[in-house]
């Protein structure tokens, strides 16, 4: 249910934002959620809750999903958001081809 609500939540913003934006629903994928800016970027979101105050970021970075997302094509921007307990703002990584490493992003 949580997962649900934050994919909800990250759609919606991109929606606002003027972007194309869905979910996967029942996502067993590496992408919960896929947006398409007004410029044709596409962007996959892997949305992870957390019921703790901190989430575990190795075993969200370790996790099969995130694995999948990170070997997928150079043409996508690729995040991860996460929803930590207790906090109503949304926590963001961007995977760094470079570096092939998450690096946290702040809007």
């Amino acid at each position: 249910k949580q997962g649900y609500a934050l994919e909800n939540k990250l759609v919606n913003y991109l929606k606002d934002c003027g972007w194309f934006a869905t979910r996967s629903a029942g996502s067993h994928s590496c992408a919960d959620v896929i947006g398409i800016t007004p410029y044709g970027i596409t962007y996959l979101f892997q949305c992870k809750s957390t019921l703790k105050l901190q989430a575990d970021l190795t075993s969200i970075f370790n996790s099969d999903r995130v694995q999948e997302l990170t070997r997928m094509s150079f043409h996508v921007q690729k995040y991860i958001c996460i929803k930590q307990k207790l906090s109503s703002d949304l926590v963001y990584y961007k995977w760094d081809h470079e570096s092939n490493k998450w690096k946290p992003i702040v809007f």
